[in-house]
């Protein structure tokens, strides 16, 4: 072969190609990393990818607000407009249940690999409710210590063949295979107190300790809340008062002519308005305490919207009705019972809002409980002082923040021992409204409304109130006890780690 020739097919087309190709990458990565059309691959596979994690984001979110599948095409044209790049397809709501099922996977395998690392017991939360086709549906959450802190999850919604104790023994059995939780050891028991879950001889606990002899039974504290709330108020004026502001409720928010008249009302006399509200709900006494904040804040708003409705309404027997109406929403005794209300229901209400917070644990209920007793007791200290008024001093109280620390509290001062809840609620309001109730024989005002009837005395004010107020300690007490005085309660306060001193000098 002559020199020249091997010289020109060196630098010739094909033998570039052929060397090329001696060099090729000798893996799949090198090929993606090192060749043009790898590279372009690569770069088009990272696009996609990112298209379909901001897909899976925008589902997640639907989920976790507990919005409808058929909102997530909507969302995906919004982000489209709003310049985000998610490309024409995926975008239906049968994609984003298959995004949702993929999410959901995930979570699960996070939890399995929390819990292979926890010790082996724990306790069960569930809740019955049936879904938008009537099936049976049990919710169940567990919890378990992490890392050293207690942890609360969502495991799962359980399908039930019926809503007795064994289907639903059976279901919580089902899901501690399905998480791979066989092994682990229940040791508690949380559910609402339906007989169902706490029936002595077949509920669902009694079946549970046939495997776990140690289990612990745990009745909700909110809903033993809210049966005592009932028993207290089941047969007393209370429940007059609650059915009235019902059927306010029910006056105004079936007639969208007569609240437009209200709200029109409120602005002619510069008032703030709130509307009436629904006082029974589906959920904790706190739709008690809004309805009657709302009747109070707006009471002389509503009245006058009445007395117009009085005056403008036929026939004669409907006006009579409202006239009726009217006139017991006037009287002196409705007003104090409605204020009574308010003074029983909000220490009610704050005690169940405080045991609905993530944060709150044992030792924090303790100490919202003790508040709660506190607040009855400042109830009763202020009847007292309307009866003895010169051997009483006024009622104090401290806050608590959102934890149930004291706020009030310094470096050199213990915690109060009777934190308050809130600070929109003191007896000295409750203690005022009673002397003003009580102040004149001919009638009261109340918020620039002439009262009807008698004023009350202090025998009246303490006849009606004593009772209520002892009744709703007491159901408290049934329901709940006093677990907050006991001594292997109180004892626990050494694990709360925010009273731990933060330095070796403190508190020595």
């Amino acid at each position: 072969m002559k020199k020249d020739a091997a010289f020109k097919h060196l630098h010739s087309e094909m033998h570039q190609k052929a060397a090329g190709f001696k060099s090729a990458p000798a893996s799949i990565d090198d090929f993606f990393k090192q060749t043009t059309i790898g590279k372009s691959i690569r770069k088009g596979e990272e696009a996609e990818q990112m298209r379909i994690e901001k897909l899976i984001d925008i589902a997640y979110v639907v989920c976790k607000t507990e919005k409808p599948f058929t909102l997530f095409p909507y969302i995906c044209k919004l982000e489209i407009r709003h310049g985000v790049e998610l490309g024409t397809s995926y975008h239906t709501e049968k994609k984003c249940a298959e995004f949702a099922s993929c999410v959901a996977e995930v979570l699960k395998e996070d939890l399995m690999n929390d819990l292979k690392d926890t010790p082996k017991y724990l306790t069960i939360f569930i809740d019955g409710s049936t879904d938008v086709s009537t099936t049976e549906r049990e919710l169940m959450y567990i919890l378990y210590i992490h890392e050293g802190v207690p942890t609360v999850k969502f495991l799962k919604l359980e399908h039930l063949a019926s809503a007795n104790a064994s289907s639903i023994v059976a279901a919580i059995k089902s899901v501690m295979g399905h998480f791979n939780l066989s092994n682990h050891s229940l040791v508690a028991f949380v559910s609402d107190g339906a007989s169902v879950n706490f029936g002595r001889n077949s509920g669902v606990v009694t079946r549970l300790r046939q495997e776990y002899p140690d289990l612990l039974g745990i009745h909700c504290m909110n809903h033993c809340l809210e049966l005592a709330a009932k028993d207290a108020f089941k047969g007393t004026s209370m429940e007059e008062v609650i059915t009235m502001l019902n059927s306010l409720y029910a006056l105004y928010s079936r007639s969208p002519k007569r609240m437009g008249k209200l709200e029109e009302l409120a602005k002619i006399m510069k008032e703030d308005l709130l509307k009436p509200v629904k006082a029974n709900g589906t959920r904790w006494v706190h739709f008690k305490s809004r309805a009657v904040a709302a009747l109070i804040k707006s009471y002389a708003v509503i009245i006058a919207s009445l007395e117009n409705e009085v005056a403008s309404t036929e026939p004669a027997a409907e006006m009579a009705k409202l006239k009726g109406y009217l006139n017991k929403r006037k009287s002196v005794r409705f007003v104090f019972h409605l204020l009574l209300l308010k003074s029983l229901i909000t220490p009610l209400a704050n005690l169940s809002l405080a045991l609905q917070k993530d944060i709150t644990h044992f030792n924090v209920a303790l100490t919202y409980l003790t508040t709660f007793y506190q607040r009855i007791n400042d109830l009763l200290s202020a009847l007292r002082a309307l009866r003895e008024p010169e051997d009483h001093e006024d009622v104090i109280s401290t806050d608590v923040d959102e934890d149930g620390r004291s706020l009030n509290e310094s470096d050199d001062e213990p915690a109060a021992k009777r934190p308050a809840l809130t600070k929109d609620y003191m007896v000295a309001d409750f203690q005022k409204i009673l002397h003003d109730l009580m102040e004149t024989d001919s009638g009261v005002s109340s918020k620039d409304v002439q009262l009807k009837g008698q004023a009350l005395s202090a025998s009246d004010v303490d006849t009606i109130s004593t009772p209520l107020i002892t009744n709703v300690k007491k159901s408290v007490h049934i329901r709940l006890g006093k677990c907050h005085e006991e001594a292997q309660y109180a004892s626990l306060k050494i694990l709360d780690t925010r009273a731990w001193p933060t330095d070796r000098m403190q508190n020595w």
